[in-house]
């Protein structure tokens, strides 16, 4: 009975990893265009915004913007660019969340990994 306990403790702990390890993936930045953009939930609703605009304005909207990247380095930036960048997210975030599928539906007796 101990050893089930342990068994049990052990896959519990090794799921607490697996969804910090998840989250801090799908938070990370992503590369796009060669330069490393920022996706935490405040960026991403920065990108999104930043698109909307662009699109609520039509003709009359800029051709490019300064965007700041992950390294502080600032890139003329379309609104097209930025709907690549959502797209990688999102794209990295399924492979991301069909491997802790597969992962979950194991024996977890082993690490979560990327």
């Amino acid at each position: 009975m101990k050893v089930s306990l342990n068994t049990e403790s052990r896959k519990k702990e090794l799921e607490e990893q697996a969804k910090k390890l998840r989250d801090s993936i799908i938070e990370s930045n992503v590369e796009v265009f060669g330069a490393s953009w920022q996706v935490r939930s405040q960026d991403r609703d920065n990108i999104r915004f930043a698109v909307e605009t662009s699109r609520a304005m039509g003709d009359n909207a800029p051709e490019s913007i300064g965007w700041i990247l992950a390294d502080n380095t600032v890139r003329q930036t379309t609104a097209a660019d930025l709907e690549m960048v959502m797209l990688a997210y999102a794209m990295r975030m399924s492979a991301i969340f069909a491997n802790y599928t597969a992962w979950r539906a194991g024996n977890k007796s082993h690490p979560f990994t990327i």
